[in-house]
């Protein structure tokens, strides 16, 4: 019996080692090419990943024209990049930095690529203010946190699914 605990309470230390911590983030660069303006698919064997754009290689302009996605970095109209992926066993902040990084990005209906700046925030009330770089210009925003709108200047965009996550982001965010 005492065997038995023995070599029972050894296979959880294999299993589980004292003072284990968690695997280190792997860190590698990947070359993704849209070929004849055509959306390609490049696998990074990883669907939690961490995806962040290092140098366009092509003419065509890569802001806007790449995403990740289902564990598959995806370039489309000519975008030629390279790409840096880096993997834990940790669910990250996915699709545009590295976790606790300043910028958090969304893929909006009707804008396109919009990066919200995490050091921008400004409260006034009910309204949570803050700079967003949308397809490559910096802009002033706002999200109403108690009515779930947002917009900038006058200019209200009208709710969505894709709306909603950006105002629970910005509202709930404490940079």
């Amino acid at each position: 019996m005492f065997r038995q605990i023995l070599l029972s309470s050894l296979g959880l230390l294999l299993i589980y080692p004292l003072g284990s911590e968690p695997a280190a983030a792997r860190t590698m660069r990947i070359n993704c090419e849209s070929q004849s303006g055509r959306t390609t698919r490049c696998p990074v064997n990883a669907r939690w990943a961490q995806v962040r754009l290092i140098r366009t290689r092509s003419a065509a302009p890569c802001e806007g024209n790449w995403d990740f996605q289902n564990g598959n970095i995806v370039v489309r109209n000519g975008c030629r990049g390279e790409f840096e992926v880096r993997m834990d066993d940790h669910h990250g902040n996915v699709g545009g930095g590295w976790e606790g990084n300043v910028y958090e990005e969304f893929r909006l209906p009707n804008i396109g690529r919009f990066v919200v700046d995490r050091r921008s925030y400004y409260d006034s009330g009910r309204i949570r203010e803050f700079d967003a770089i949308v397809n490559g210009s910096r802009e002033r925003w706002w999200a109403n946190c108690r009515g779930g709108e947002l917009g900038s200047g006058s200019r209200r965009i009208r709710s969505s699914r894709e709306i909603d996550r950006v105002v629970d982001f910005v509202c709930e965010d404490r940079g």
